[in-house]
């Protein structure tokens, strides 16, 4: 056997895509006595992460829910200034971020959410 001893350069560019992933970051405006939806497609077993605030620290209800057959399914709901976690669909579904602000004073949300999803409507 002989070794051979050359010098020589390899340039390798190496990108990670995953299909199907998305991020949404979005500031949203609810008016008093309003309410505010983000509509995204989710097929079976995907999932996103999501976090968002008021930037006046005001409790908006605050929701995920889907709709099937002429009934509304809530996956999560509850009262906060702010929130966080992790949605997953059991399905091929339209689910919903809403968000309504009970109160007479607008409120501004600060939106991310990361994840497999693809964007249906706002509203």
């Amino acid at each position: 056997t002989r070794a051979v001893q050359e010098t020589y350069a390899v340039n390798l560019t190496l990108t990670e895509f995953v299909p199907g992933t998305a991020t949404l970051t979005q500031v949203v405006n609810v008016a008093g006595q309003g309410f505010a939806e983000i509509n995204l497609i989710m097929e079976g077993n995907q999932s996103f992460d999501y976090s968002w605030l008021t930037r006046e620290n005001t409790p908006s209800k605050f929701n995920i829910h889907s709709h099937e057959n002429g009934q509304t399914t809530y996956h999560v709901e509850g009262t906060y200034a702010k929130s966080n976690g992790t949605f997953s669909a059991l399905k091929r579904q339209v689910y919903s971020l809403m968000w309504e602000n009970t109160g007479v004073a607008p409120v501004t949300l600060d939106v991310n959410v990361s994840g497999q999803f693809r964007v249906h409507s706002h509203s």
